[in-house]
């Protein structure tokens, strides 16, 4: 069985959850487990509680993962899994996580947005 714990960093930033729904940043978000046949429950840390199951850890963060939202997952037993590493990665590639940074760069240097500077 493989521990972990999700926190959302900057879930203070969406409006699309109310109180009810998110937790501080600094606050897990959900806590789970992976059991040895590879299915996945999590259970939420929010002021509203449930649990979920899942067949597959994939299949949860599919659902849950949100590398957009800075999701950050904490694992305490063993290796991370290679379906977070993944989708981790395929997030940092993708155009939305680059609007992401042109616009902290922009935010930093607006001379950015107009293609002034060189920022790479």
């Amino acid at each position: 069985m493989q521990r972990f714990t999700s926190f959302r960093r900057n879930m203070s930033e969406r409006t699309t959850h109310n109180e009810l729904q998110k937790n501080d940043d600094d606050e897990p978000q959900f806590e789970g487990v992976i059991f040895h046949d590879g299915k996945c429950v999590i259970h939420w840390c929010t002021a509203v509680k449930s649990i979920s199951a899942f067949d597959t850890f994939e299949d949860m963060i599919t659902i849950h993962g949100h590398p957009e939202y800075g999701t950050e997952i904490i694992f305490h037993d063993g290796p991370v899994p290679a379906a977070w590493l993944d989708a981790v990665a395929t997030y940092k590639r993708s155009e939305h996580s680059m609007s992401r940074v042109r616009a902290f760069e922009a935010a930093v240097d607006p001379r950015l947005l107009n293609g002034e500077v060189d920022g790479r």
